[in-house]
């Protein structure tokens, strides 16, 4: 039986420092990014940007996004991650986005606005443990492999 092999890919900043780490398993169709600097609106929008770009090169069904590290007030963000990105993965194949995250209370807030935003147009759940997120994504319906 012949496996496809995982695909990584770390993507810089404009000033090229380390932003974000992709890690794409074609055969469970997860996009697994990891956030690696501290969060802001300029941080995010690019770390979005760079989600849907992966997403344009590896066909992921489900996301989990690792920011359990991390921490930051992206709050000004939320409007365009409600109104264009949200949709534009959706329409691009994504179903669900599991957010693994810290006890930070910002974004805590900002994910749980933007859970009640997207009001179930694309499923979104934060969780403060890797093995929860995976097994809700497997809820959502991605393959058992996941968790």
């Amino acid at each position: 039986m012949k496996t496809t092999p995982t695909a990584t890919r770390v993507v810089p900043d404009p000033a090229g420092r380390p932003l974000m780490r992709f890690t794409y398993d074609p055969a469970t169709e997860l996009l697994v990014g990891e956030w690696l600097q501290d969060l802001s609106p300029e941080v995010v929008r690019l770390g979005a940007t760079a989600t849907f770009e992966r997403l344009v090169e590896w066909p992921a069904r489900w996301a989990l996004s690792d920011g359990s590290h991390v921490a930051g007030d992206w709050l000004d963000l939320l409007p365009w991650l409600e109104y264009e990105l949200m949709p534009l993965l959706a329409t691009n194949g994504l179903r669900a986005i599991a957010y693994w995250i810290t006890l930070d209370p910002a974004t805590q807030l900002g994910l749980s606005l933007l859970q009640r935003a997207t009001d179930g147009a694309l499923p979104i759940a934060t969780f403060t443990d890797e093995p929860s997120a995976r097994r809700w994504l497997v809820e959502q319906g991605a393959p058992r492999a996941v968790a």
